[in-house]
């Protein structure tokens, strides 16, 4: 898939709030809740900012604040949000192997 300039990408977020919404739904229906809800968000949370650079990299737009394809690469604008979702996925990472070693 490959976003397209000025296109609302905010499926993406909706699919992603589902996911944490169905297992802490399944948590509070006696599903070991501690458990599921840990590490859905933890697996989750990095898969997504994951996928969403690779979609802004492969597609060559970068999505703003409210899920729009509108910043071209090459842009400084491009550059600051590629940067920031990599300081994002790193820090997912460091929380899921923090929430998963506990």
């Amino acid at each position: 898939m490959k976003l397209e300039q000025h296109q609302s990408y905010t499926f993406i977020f909706a699919t992603f709030v589902t996911c944490v919404a169905v297992s802490m739904i399944a948590g509070g229906l006696g599903f070991d809740a501690s458990n599921i809800a840990r590490v859905t968000l933890a697996i989750l949370m990095p898969f997504l900012v994951a996928v969403l650079i690779v979609l802004q990299i492969r597609s060559g737009l970068a999505l703003d604040s409210k899920w729009v394809a509108k910043y071209p690469h090459g842009t400084w604008q491009y550059r600051c949000l590629i940067a920031w979702n990599f300081i994002a996925l790193a820090l997912m990472i460091y929380l899921a192997a923090t929430v998963l070693s506990s």
